[in-house]
């Protein structure tokens, strides 16, 4: 099998979000690998912000979060302009870029207004994937999907069954539209039925 280039992840995400890129990586890396008969090899970059992230020969992946806008006292008509000045600016720089969405369990002794706040958050991911082509990884329909007990976690995606959850849904995003310019056809879709079967497994241990 022909070797596969370099993978470049550019993370703008929250600092308790971290490990879930970190696992993602491990996790992609071990797909493409498994898919492609041969070792694959990826560069993870945390950056402070979207601007941060300049032109290179690398074709580097941006996963963007909006958890980092959930404390911010911005009305959200800036914080969507922000956003969507910085999506288009990598979209010119033919830089594929995903927003991830965010989980709305809150726990009961957190401010009312946190829910909505997310919610409204995760409105501006799909109205930022429109007007930018930015993908959408939508880890609220995931979450939501197995409840915030079985997974043992909130909005802030604390614990194990988390964090692997979370890298998953990462994964899954960016096999499914983020590789087009970097990986043969062929070698994502055999890299997707891996991670699918990585879920099963995944919901058979600690969600099912």
């Amino acid at each position: 099998m022909t070797a596969l280039p370099e993978l470049v992840i550019e993370a703008v995400v929250h600092e308790l979000e971290r490990p879930a890129l970190q696992r993602a990586a491990r996790q992609l890396v071990d797909a493409l690998s498994t898919a492609g008969g041969s070792p694959q090899s990826a560069t993870l970059r945390f950056r402070h912000s979207l601007a941060a992230i300049t032109p290179s020969s690398e074709h580097p992946i941006v996963v963007a979060s909006l958890l980092r806008e959930i404390e911010t006292q911005e009305p959200l008509a800036q914080t969507e302009v922000r956003w969507r000045d910085q999506l288009l600016s990598l979209e010119r720089l033919r830089i594929g870029s995903f927003v991830c969405t965010v989980f709305r369990h809150v726990a009961s002794s957190e401010r009312p207004s946190l829910v909505e706040r997310i919610i409204r958050l995760n409105l501006l991911a799909v109205q930022l994937s429109h007007a930018t082509g930015a993908g959408v990884i939508d880890i609220d329909r995931i979450f939501s999907y197995f409840g915030g007990r079985l997974l043992q976690t909130d909005y802030r995606l604390g614990g194990r069954i988390a964090t692997e959850m979370a890298a998953h849904t990462i994964v899954a995003g960016i096999l499914a539209f983020g590789l087009d310019d970097i990986i043969p056809p062929d070698v994502q879709e055999r890299a997707q039925k891996v991670q699918a079967g990585r879920l099963h497994q995944l919901s058979a241990a600690g969600t099912g």
